[in-house]
């Protein structure tokens, strides 16, 4: 998911590369403050803004792009703290889970299985 969203801000903040923007990406200590958030503090160097400026702009850039695996997007303290769609998320995981080799085996082929 962060190269996903690191992705898509790189389509905003063009002067800077996807991958330093991935880098910036951080999980939130709680999970009411989002599943990840982007510290703007050193983007506001770049942009000569404010962070909670250039927060609420990639906020709008990222509602107004209506992205189906992002939920909703809010903006504290100069962070933009992002809430990922659980149904998407669940469904990548799964799609993963099941390109893998050891499920691809014949091993409890029509057998219900319990994935926690």
């Amino acid at each position: 998911m962060i190269k996903e969203i690191s992705k898509l801000i790189a389509n905003y903040a063009s002067e800077i590369p996807e991958e330093t923007i991935a880098s910036l990406i951080e999980i939130p200590p709680n999970s009411t403050m989002g599943d990840y958030a982007l510290p703007c503090f050193p983007l506001a160097k770049i942009y000569h803004k404010n962070s909670t400026n250039i927060a609420e702009d990639i906020k709008q850039y990222i509602d107004s792009a209506n992205i189906p695996f992002i939920d909703k997007t809010e903006v504290f303290n100069g962070y933009l703290n992002i809430f990922v769609q659980r149904n998407y998320y669940i469904k990548i995981v799964l799609e993963q889970i099941m390109n893998e080799t050891y499920i691809s085996r014949s091993i409890g082929r029509n057998q219900t299985i319990c994935i926690d």
